[in-house]
């Protein structure tokens, strides 16, 4: 499962959105048909269908790659402090988030 819409601080891009679960993609995979999708998502579908999400063409989780440059850009997303409902407003890029929770009062 991708990260929660509602985490991020601004509207994320419609392509950044896994297609399976809606969230935005959390370790994105390709599809040998350019389809991109969640690992956690993806690896569990290909190997029960054995199919593209989108039914484009037959494929084995062998055919799968990772995309590290949309990866790259969504860790640059920011997002809201897991303690937010605690009082802390910060948000800071994803990549950036575990360090922040371990330190925020």
């Amino acid at each position: 499962m991708g990260f929660p819409l509602e985490r991020f601080a601004e509207a994320v891009d419609p392509d950044f959105e896994c297609k399976l679960c809606g969230q935005v993609l959390e370790e994105p995979l390709c599809t040998p048909c350019g389809h991109v999708f969640c690992a956690s998502c993806l690896l569990p579908w290909a190997a029960r269908r054995r199919r593209c999400p989108l039914q484009c063409q037959a494929l084995a989780p062998g055919e799968l790659y990772r995309v590290l440059p949309l990866r790259s850009l969504i860790q640059k997303l920011r997002v809201q402090c897991d303690y937010r409902a605690r009082g802390c407003g910060r948000s800071v890029r994803l990549r950036e988030l575990a360090a922040h929770v371990e330190r925020c009062d």
